[in-house]
């Protein structure tokens, strides 16, 4: 399906694709896109695999899990949090982001005290709750999405385990909180755009008057906002090249 969605994008001869979801999508349609001279920007992932090795037609707009989980730890490390563990689905995502609390706590001199992961795309995540907090850790990076982590928190919270849970960007704050309700109280999400309240920055406000125009009642959140750069960016890079060609937004994710 990845193959023929971007065969479908160079036949129907556009100018960059933009907005992808996801590190497995990210990983399979890089390497296309370099080989195709192909610019894709503002991937909504922050895999490392888009930052390094450098990629001339990867365009990025947003902060790494490698700088999400960094500032996590050295936060929790400098309020004397040492022993922290991480629960992860078992794909390029959790990969990415289990790789980043280790290298973060690496330069502390640290590793994980335990780490655990349940199957992607899944809720089923009560054995790696099970054993990640068999090893009593003072906090633990829960990644995945929205409704796997809600889960996590929720069989936490019944099990009386409340250890300081974190997560990054790609869980949707906003999401999170609607499907964990009391269980999300406490959590730490580290964010990579600003409030959607802070109108007196450019971007947010342009972003939430065309939210409104364009969507009336349209729920405002970190992950709609998130485009936006990307937006202006593909605009400008648009406009500067090539005019009269198309800007691909939408493909199929992996």
């Amino acid at each position: 399906m990845t193959t023929s969605c971007f065969a479908n994008l160079q036949n129907d001869h556009v100018f960059a694709g933009a907005f992808f979801v996801g590190t497995p999508t990210a990983a399979r349609y890089v390497p296309m896109a370099e080989a195709s001279h192909l610019p894709l920007v503002g991937l909504f992932t922050g895999a490392e695999l888009l930052y390094s090795p450098f990629h001339h037609y990867v365009m990025n707009v947003r902060a790494s899990y490698y700088d999400e989980t960094r500032a996590q730890v050295d936060k929790l490390w400098a309020v004397g949090i040492r022993k922290l563990a991480v629960i992860y689905p078992n794909d390029a995502f959790g990969a990415a982001v289990l790789e980043g609390v280790k290298i973060a706590l690496k330069r502390h001199a640290a590793t994980p005290a335990v780490t655990a992961n349940y199957p992607r795309n899944t809720t089923q995540v009560e054995s790696a709750v099970k054993v990640v907090q068999a090893a009593d850790p003072q906090a633990v990076v829960l990644v995945g999405p929205y409704g796997p982590v809600a889960a996590m928190l929720h069989k936490s919270r019944e099990r009386s385990w409340n250890p300081v849970f974190l997560s990054v960007s790609f869980v949707d704050t906003d999401d999170l909180i609607r499907e964990a309700g009391a269980s999300a109280e406490g959590v730490i999400v580290t964010q990579v755009m600003p409030s959607c309240s802070a109108v007196d920055l450019p971007m947010v406000a342009l972003y939430r008057q065309q939210l409104e125009a364009r969507s009336a009642g349209a729920r405002l959140g970190y992950v709609s906002l998130e485009p936006a750069p990307a937006i202006n960016l593909s605009t400008l890079t648009y406009w500067l090249e090539a005019s009269s060609q198309k800007l691909a937004a939408i493909c199929s994710p992996a």
